[in-house]
């Protein structure tokens, strides 16, 4: 009786494991992680202003499946520059429901000179496209991952 019990857990394990959807498990225990299908990428969020301005800035490596998740308070025209970013990434304007809005495929990073001039090129989406989030990853990883306007992505552990 006791190995049948036993056997019944690890079952039920399993087969949690396998219903949450692989690397999906991690974010039941608080990582925020935005995933399409099977892939997954965990994020930090920028909440603030303070950190949304600053939160990539001079960092000099992102992890393979690792980003930055923007969360605004309400929908609006979020435009982003790479001051100080030292590495291409991929950006992706979403809706609240993780609807992809617009991709920006291999956004430079802003050299040193125009850096230190302020005058950095701008990326955004097409005028009155209003979107909540903003997820930046490395670059040509939305290709990999099949990343591309209004795929719906899933948001877990953000709020």
């Amino acid at each position: 009786m006791k190995k049948l019990l036993t056997l019944g857990v690890v079952v039920c394990g399993a087969l949690l494991l396998v219903w949450c959807g692989g690397k999906k498990w991690w974010s039941a225990w608080g990582q925020p992680q935005v995933c399409i299908k099977s892939m997954c990428f965990d994020v930090e969020v920028a909440k603030t202003v303070q950190d949304q301005q600053d939160w990539l800035q001079w960092v000099e490596e992102l992890g393979e499946n690792e980003g930055m998740l923007f969360a605004f308070d309400a929908p609006g025209v979020h435009e982003f520059w790479m001051k100080d970013t030292l590495i291409p990434l991929d950006m992706i304007w979403l809706d609240a429901d993780g609807k992809v809005l617009f991709v920006k495929e291999y956004a430079a990073p802003c050299n040193e000179e125009d850096s230190a001039k302020n005058d950095c090129q701008r990326y955004g989406p097409p005028v009155g496209t209003q979107s909540t989030y903003v997820l930046e990853i490395n670059a040509n990883k939305t290709r990999e991952a099949g990343i591309f306007e209004w795929v719906k992505l899933d948001m877990y552990n953000v709020e």
